[in-house]
């Protein structure tokens, strides 16, 4: 499968009808402010991103959020995402101040980019939009063949309690709709919109422990932490960072912080 402009990537329609709507690029904030999600989740990519400038590839990276404040601290980024829409986005963002990356349309299954050629691969939305575990399972191999050694892989997931605790907090689960979407994530994780309402979230694949990032990384890489990136009523999406090297974490990463820049004025190509 080709990760190039020139051919369009396999992609569930409900999921391009959900991202064609063009929300992706301002949900990370609320009111012109960095969301908890965004600070948390920069958080965490500052404990282990390697010294600025390092090579750094955004896998499903949206409408280019993280690609622009990591380019904007000095790293080389490329972003790389499915959706048609993403990538323009993506592109006007890179072009709209002096913090330039790559945009390309793409599929985390079959990256375009050689082996050993990134220091770092950010996972954050293929693992919960692939709703196939071979997928996954794929997406994560692609991301360790072309990690160098010693890098690392950030990946994200969402919990297989975010619809329950979602409708707990917005008062829908008496809706026999929704109850039937929460019963079937609680049961097999696998999520979907029925109606295609727009303000419910689109097919997508929720984990547990014996289901999490951690457990597919042990078929590709050596070692995985995980660290909740957001929480809302007690819901928490996983996210790990997943190092190449069997020995642990270097200490010289864990201390080496990035400036990474999430308020307002860092993000007008954004707007």
């Amino acid at each position: 499968m080709s990760a190039t402009d020139s051919d369009a990537v396999a992609l569930d329609p409900d999921i391009l009808e959900h991202y064609a709507l063009g929300r992706e690029r301002d949900r990370l904030y609320r009111d012109g402010q960095p969301g908890l999600e965004f600070v948390r989740t920069l958080e965490l990519l500052e404990r282990f991103l390697p010294p600025a400038p390092a090579d750094v590839l955004d896998v499903g990276g949206g409408a280019g959020a993280y690609a622009h404040t990591l380019a904007a601290g000095g790293y080389r980024v490329k972003l790389v995402d499915p959706v048609p829409l993403h990538v323009e986005q993506a592109r006007e963002a890179a072009t709209g101040t002096g913090h330039c990356f790559e945009a390309v349309l793409g599929d985390a299954r079959a990256l375009a980019e050689a082996e050993r050629s990134q220091d770092v691969v950010l996972l954050m939305g293929p693992l919960y939009h692939l709703t196939e575990r071979a997928d996954r399972v794929l997406a994560l191999r692609e991301a360790g063949r072309v990690l160098r050694q010693r890098g690392f892989v950030f990946a994200v997931g969402i919990s297989r309690y975010r619809s329950l605790l979602g409708g707990l907090a917005a008062g829908v689960l008496g809706e026999p709709e929704f109850a039937q979407i929460v019963a079937t994530d609680l049961a097999t994780g696998q999520h979907r919109n029925p109606s295609k309402r727009s303000d419910r979230f689109t097919t997508a694949y929720s984990m547990n422990r014996r289901s999490s990032s951690r457990r597919y990384a042990r078929l590709v890489l050596r070692q995985s932490r995980c660290w909740a990136s957001k929480a809302r009523a007690g819901c928490s999406p996983s996210a790990g960072m997943m190092p190449r090297s069997g020995k642990g974490f270097s200490k010289r990463r864990a201390s080496s912080r990035a400036s990474l820049d999430c308020s307002p004025s860092a993000r007008t190509s954004l707007s």
